[in-house]
């Protein structure tokens, strides 16, 4: 009967049991559309990652001859046969540019390109290139180029090489949209690249014939002992993609945390819902027990009660997140970015609605047995629901305490063992007592939560409180409920404290990979010349000339000894104060051998004669400190410097940078052996011009290469980017429901605030002041577990980043933070609008009528 009753009161308003698991929909949904993701990121690299075409059903592998191409053509029931083959050419227009040349069919099932512009080569002086390549390198369709193979005799790499003459007919699109790359015929591929052996052969079997018969034909042609390298064009596919499987299954454990984090704060909002929701049927629940009602049943029909919501959520997040799974690849087709539709995993999607059902029961126990503890003559009360508390049990302080204890002790000892000179098998362990201290301190939080709440409270509504009477009834509107404004404030900190720990981390891995990029690659372009050349003058003083080139150094490298070492070590003369890039160029910094920061290391950063700056890998190899005297060999002469300092990194993958009178000293001749520059204007235009403009005024029988840096700076800042953006999506997760948590608990306020509302009305507040003041309450849980999030993020991101290098600096993104508590501020103020602007509807007369 009980059971009947709460399901009949239950189905007499969806609208309220839908509210209720509006959380554990989203987190039902966010763990299933994990799922769906994971099964579509797969299938997209086994798509589009390998180097087998899908049409493939054999390879012919262990490098077979060129000869043998033909003779697998003449097989039976061999429907398709291509070469593979990938190589680089030398473009004769001018040295220092190359283009990796691949062979590819250009159309068909075996094609791994598609054709864009003009059409595909199909005689043996033919090139398609990518879009990039034809811009940056001056080849669009019709250009004709002279390519300079290499030499057969690789002993005399200048002797006999030939130069075959090219005409460009088609730009190509491409998995991996290189600058340098180029397709044409298996044959013309093959002679470019200087070869006489492909690097595998794709085979295509005709319908109707057995792949395995082929497979023994082939393996007869071949030879038995190269027959074990033929396998199907699956086996051959799984082992090219069992790396890349391995990392997106990697990226999807980690996905799978972050996940769970959102599923831990869909508990707290479902626990603090239910919560509200059984105090509001107080009277009820009291009179179910005045007519006989036993406690441990009625704690059980609310505990059925929840499992029904949870089973009704999970149900519904999981269809969200399979349309969400079908209507993904439209959206992204009509940006042209083709993904496959994912299936249906029917056992998965089982799994999930079990798990929420059962996390939702165990949810809702502790306000279950709560409630049913309510005494029968609180039916003779005239308020049918009770306010939120405020304060907390002597047993849960005690607990609380504990926990902030232990939060505390973990961290002085970590911060200790940070501060500590022996480092070996140390970060392990300092990690886990910060991940330890962060769990205590988040437990912490949980217990205390409405004693923490107060001060904060005080501080963060203080501007409110200036405001006028709306803002004063709102931050005591927060403060009469500080046990609620706690479990859903709890919830946003924690969002926000794993939000402020990827921008401090973040933030400082951006710079810390800045620094040292910009160390390795100090300059947009490095031009250098092969080995016993030098970069002419000429082309030095054309550079300096030439408004799309700034900052022109040219340098010196020679290759040297240090100390007692037997490893050849690249030594530079190369200024970097002449090096004015965009922007403010980073100092280089010392970086002593130990993990502590020690006086000597700190030597003046100018290297001047008789002084030397060296590699951190090449110091500790050689075992020099700063100070230290070292000498340095090449052939028959040495030279003794001082170690001023102890870098990072060296640029260009020197170890050790001196003064041009020290290179002097050893013998090295005057020229310079490379030239480093920067391109005038930012992005990809400035950086095209700049490499034409490099690319012009290099003679093409200097022997000079050009290779550009910035692309490879540019890749380090996007891939660290990217890790970030993702990173903070999949926080994101945690955020929504804690913004849909402060929306739910805003508007089952509004159920029993009915009077205070109608009082309000009728003291004279108008509708547009009373959806003011709900919406600056919901505003103010947002505001309130920003700031806790913030203040609890920030030394743990600090812990976190001197536990891997304790000689980093900190840096704190005080702009994003800042950004990040107004957004969240401004997200749960719009979630508590819709139940504010509907209190404000409620009539003074129905509100003074309400008896809650």
């Amino acid at each position: 009967m009980i059971l009947r009753t709460q399901l009949s009161a239950l189905a007499r308003r969806p609208a309220r049991a839908l509210l209720t698991g509006l959380a554990l929909t989203i987190a039902a949904c966010a763990v299933f559309g994990t799922v769906l993701a994971h099964q579509v990121a797969r299938q997209v690299v086994v798509d589009r990652l390998s180097q087998t075409p899908a049409a493939t059903n054999l390879v012919v592998g262990a490098t077979p001859t060129l000869d043998t191409l033909q003779k697998v053509r003449a097989v039976p029931g061999v429907a398709e046969a291509v070469g593979r083959v990938d190589g680089y050419v030398q473009l004769e227009r001018i040295s220092s540019a190359y283009l990796q040349i691949n062979a590819d069919p250009g159309s068909g099932p075996m094609a791994k390109v598609r054709l864009t512009e003009g059409r595909y080569p199909s005689a043996p002086d033919e090139l398609a290139v990518s879009r990039r390549t034809a811009d940056r390198l001056k080849l669009p369709v019709g250009a004709v180029v002279n390519l300079r193979l290499d030499a057969p005799d690789s002993s005399d790499p200048d002797a006999g090489r030939e130069t075959v003459r090219a005409t460009v007919t088609g730009l190509v699109e491409t998995a991996d949209d290189g600058w340098d790359t180029a397709y044409t015929t298996d044959v013309f591929a093959a002679r470019l690249a200087v070869t006489d052996r492909w690097t595998q052969i794709d085979v295509r079997v005709a319908p109707g014939v057995s792949v395995d018969a082929v497979r023994t034909d082939l393996a007869a042609l071949v030879g038995a002992d190269a027959s074990d390298s033929i396998m199907t064009g699956a086996q051959a596919r799984a082992s090219e993609q069992e790396a890349a499987l391995a990392d997106i299954d990697a990226v999807f454990v980690a996905m799978s945390l972050f996940v769970a984090l959102a599923i831990i704060a869909a508990a707290l909002v479902t626990a603090s819902t239910f919560r509200i929701v059984f105090a509001q049927r107080l009277r009820q629940l009291a009179l179910l027990r005045a007519v006989g009602a036993d406690r441990r049943a009625l704690a059980r029909a609310l505990a059925a009660e929840g499992a029904l919501t949870g089973l009704v959520a999970a149900v519904l997040g999981v269809l969200a997140a399979s349309a969400l799974g079908l209507l993904a690849p439209l959206v992204l087709r009509s940006f042209g970015i083709d993904v496959p539709r994912p299936g249906f995993p029917v056992g998965t999607a089982l799994a999930v609605v079990a798990g929420t059902v059962l996390m939702t029961v165990l949810t809702v126990l502790a306000p279950a047995f709560a409630a049913a503890r309510v005494a029968p003559l609180e039916a003779l009360r005239t308020a049918s629901t009770t306010a939120g508390g405020r304060g907390i049990g002597g047993v849960r302080a005690v607990i609380g305490g504990l926990f902030a204890g232990g939060a505390v002790l973990s961290a002085a000892v970590a911060a200790t063992l940070l501060g500590g000179s022996d480092s070996a098998g140390r970060d392990s362990t300092v990690l886990l007592l910060v991940l330890c201290s962060f769990a205590l301190a988040f437990l912490a939080l949980l217990t205390l939560g409405p004693v923490v709440v107060r001060p904060v409270l005080a501080v963060v509504s203080w501007p409110l409180r200036k405001w006028g009477a709306i803002g004063r009834l709102a931050a005591s509107g927060v403060g009469a409920a500080s046990r609620r404004a706690a479990a859903v404030s709890t919830v946003v900190a924690l969002g926000v404290t794993l939000i402020a720990l990827t921008l401090v981390i973040g933030a400082t891995t951006q710079a810390a990979t800045d620094r040292q990029a910009t160390s390795m690659a100090p300059g947009d372009f490095n031009l250098i010349a092969d080995d016993g050349a030098v970069v002419p003058d000429s082309v030095i003083q054309k550079a300096r000339t030439r408004p799309e080139l700034t900052a022109v150094v040219p340098y010196r490298t020679a290759t040297v000894r240090i100390g007692t070492s037997k490893s050849d070590v690249l030594a530079t003369d190369l200024d970097l104060r002449q090096l004015a890039t965009r922007g403010p160029q980073p100092e280089p910094r010392t970086a002593p051998e130990s993990r502590r920061v020690e006086a000597e290391a700190t030597a003046p950063k100018t290297v001047d004669a008789w002084h030397a700056a060296l590699d951190r890998a090449v110091a500790r190899a050689a075992g020099v400190r700063p100070g230290d005297s070292v000498t340095i060999t090449t052939g028959q002469r040495t030279l003794d410097v001082r170690v001023t300092e102890i870098l990072d990194a060296t640029p260009l993958a020197t170890g050790i940078i001196v003064s041009p009178t020290d290179l002097d000293q050893l013998g090295v001749p005057p020229g310079p052996t490379g030239l480093l520059a920067n391109a005038t204007r930012p992005g990809e235009p400035g950086r095209t011009a700049a490499y034409q403009a490099l690319e012009a005024i290099s003679p093409a029988d200097q022997g000079l290469r050009l290779s550009v840096l910035a692309d490879q700076r540019d890749q380090t800042r996007e891939k660290t980017n990217a890790l970030i953006v993702v990173l903070l999506a999949l926080i994101s997760l945690t955020v929504v429901v804690a913004v849909v948590g402060v929306g739910i608990t805003t508007a089952l306020s509004v159920v029993e605030r009915v009077r205070e509302s109608g009082l309000l009305r009728a003291v004279g507040m108008s509708r547009r002041g009373l959806t003011v003041m709900l919406t600056t309450e919901a505003a103010l849980y947002g505001a309130l577990g920003a700031t806790i999030g913030v203040v609890l993020g920030l030394p743990y991101a600090a812990m976190s980043i001197k536990t891997f290098d304790s000689t980093v600096p900190v840096e704190i993104p005080f702009g994003q933070l800042a950004v990040t508590v107004a957004v969240l501020t401004t997200l749960t103020g719009l979630a508590g609008l819709l139940p504010a602007r509907r209190a404000a509807r409620i009539s003074p007369m129905e509100g003074l009528a309400t008896d809650g």
